[in-house]
């Protein structure tokens, strides 16, 4: 089709490279008794008599399965400090096991050699040798090319983008907007095993993630039922060319709607935290300083904005222009040094922005304006 890009496809010898590593990084699980463990402080736990050093994302893990929401252990350790902390989550562990609760599974990144999670029950994870097995299968049988495939250096979980050239659809009677269907298989230590519509837009090979999407199934377990609902889930999104429903309607309505200045100011950010870049290196993706400027010209200095105005204070970018910013950056090489996971993870961001109800979506025009 003329005016597209060929996206490209990874070789066989380095997915095999990257297949080698996700499964030598493939994280440790033991199960232990609830009483064996103490929490010393929030970057450390002792069990049997050794201290382990334990990741913060662990910690928060460990004191939500606990009943201690996030919310509660920030305002804690606001007011009272980390020892506050540490013995609130001691003492719900105390009471769990008095309710019954015996067991917990601790997971540890075998390289680092620190527990990076906690888990209920060993069977919310699945290992990624066993995911991989179970993708691939599938690859070869739906014809898909692997795009990306990348490692989580911190939990070696696992994400791969496919896509089919076959698998070709249009977003109404806009001339650019053509894609092709894919699916992006995850296995992570958080979301578990994954899989969800993968959008190439051929019109710059820019990719993007739709997690936030209905057609995402998560993959209970490698249980005969599960594996037979997976293949089934896969077999309908097939027949739509990997299609969500409702992504036409939403990119159409993204297009007609102007972007917030709190929505572009979200992905200016994706873009500076993922790569350490300033401000004004991102204005290829995002246009963040000249849209403050003009603001500032105007009167009305975002500096000084409430989270409020700025979810009211219109901007002249589209959201659409603004997802495809965010793809484009997290598809393409550019200067900006980022890691092949957190480009997945701003595609997943932008997948997300087009599914939320845009801030400018529900204006209503009054008499009384």
């Amino acid at each position: 089709m003329a005016g597209t890009i060929k996206a490209s496809t990874i070789s066989q010898e380095k997915y095999d490279d990257l297949r080698k590593r996700a499964i030598s990084t493939q994280l440790i699980r033991k199960t232990v008794p609830l009483a064996s463990i103490r929490v010393i402080n929030s970057g450390a736990i002792e069990t049997n008599g050794n201290i382990i050093a334990m990741s913060s994302k662990a910690f928060r893990q460990l004191a939500r399965i606990l009943g201690v929401p996030i919310q509660f252990q920030g305002r804690v350790d606001k007011y009272f400090g980390e020892d506050a902390k540490s013995s609130i989550v001691n003492k719900m562990k105390t009471a769990l096991i008095a309710d019954g609760m015996s067991t917990i599974t601790m997971v540890a990144n075998p390289l680092s050699k620190e527990i990076v999670g906690f888990l209920k029950m060993e069977s919310q994870y699945t290992s990624n040798r066993a995911f991989l097995d179970l993708m691939e299968g599938v690859i070869n049988d739906k014809g898909l090319e692997v795009r990306d495939f990348s490692i989580d250096p911190y939990d070696g979980g696992i994400s791969i983008s496919c896509f089919n050239e076959r698998a070709e659809y249009m977003v109404g009677d806009m001339k650019d907007e053509v894609f092709q269907g894919g699916v992006t298989f995850s296995n992570s230590l958080d979301g578990g095993a994954l899989v969800s519509p993968y959008m190439n837009r051929l019109v710059c090979a820019n990719g993007m993630i739709g997690e936030a999407f209905a057609e995402s199934l998560k993959i209970k377990n490698l249980s005969k039922v599960s594996i037979e609902e997976f293949r089934t889930h896969l077999d309908q999104l097939a027949k739509r060319d990997f299609k969500p429903m409702g992504f036409e309607n939403r990119v159409i309505q993204a297009s007609k709607t102007k972007a917030s200045f709190a929505e572009l100011e979200a992905a200016a950010n994706l873009i500076i935290k993922s790569s350490g870049a300033k401000p004004e290196e991102i204005s290829g993706w995002i246009p963040y300083q000249e849209t403050m400027a003009k603001f500032a010209q105007y009167g009305s200095p975002t500096l000084l904005m409430t989270s409020g105005q700025k979810a009211n204070a219109k901007t002249g970018t589209s959201v659409w222009e603004v997802i495809n910013g965010l793809t484009h950056y997290s598809t393409h090489n550019h200067a900006l040094k980022v890691g092949d996971y957190e480009r997945r993870r701003v595609q997943k961001e932008a997948g997300a922005m087009l599914v939320n109800t845009f801030h400018m979506e529900n204006q209503v025009n009054s008499p009384f304006s």
